[in-house]
């Protein structure tokens, strides 16, 4: 699209690498009846599939170690949010996670000062900073959270693809998680066209 590639062209956006995240989905759907997939059902079983999460940390691990990425990572819901942010933490990655629920508005600007400033290199995140939030600095967006909506998928694809213009043209990447639920891919496919 033209549009786009002005953008692009002028630094005010950055070019996009799109990568699918693939995983063997199998524990996703034990013991699940018919009746109990509601959205918040399957978010949390998104968010607690062992599969899953090894790929979303094997690339964000990968990213922050071998390219000194600074990322942004969407979650499925506040404890998968949390659990990513504490896994890294684990593995000596500088994460921090920020909700709508937990996390105190002071607290909030503390964690996203810290990741503009570079003390943090993930910012995990669920339902929050889809608006109104600047970090150009941001070059990986891992999109961890299935969504329906093209207008969601665009805003938290727009946190790591804000430019620079003063600076030198910039890459970023997009790792969107292929979930196998045809509602969810058509977004992706459908952004990708």
């Amino acid at each position: 699209s033209q549009p786009m590639d002005y953008l692009i062209d002028n630094h005010y956006l950055a070019k996009p690498n799109f990568v699918e995240l693939k995983y063997d989905d199998l524990d996703i759907y034990e013991n699940l009846s018919a009746n109990e997939v509601t959205e918040t059902e399957l978010m949390s079983r998104l968010g607690s599939s062992k599969n899953r999460n090894s790929i979303i940390i094997q690339t964000v691990v990968n990213e922050v170690e071998k390219n000194k990425a600074k990322v942004i990572l969407f979650a499925c819901d506040i404890e998968h949010a949390r659990n990513i942010a504490f896994a890294l933490c684990c593995l000596g990655i500088k994460a921090a996670s920020v909700d709508s629920k937990y996390t105190s508005q002071q607290e909030k600007e503390s964690i996203i000062h810290q990741y503009k400033s570079g003390d943090l290199s993930v910012l995990v995140n669920c339902e929050m900073l889809t608006t109104g939030f600047d970090a150009p600095e941001t070059n990986v967006a891992v999109i961890a959270r299935p969504t329906q909506s093209l207008v969601l998928y665009l805003q938290m694809i727009g946190r790591a693809l804000r430019g620079n213009k003063d600076q030198s043209p910039k890459t970023a990447k997009i790792y969107t998680v292929l979930d196998e639920i045809s509602d969810f891919n058509n977004v992706n496919f459908a952004f990708k066209h």
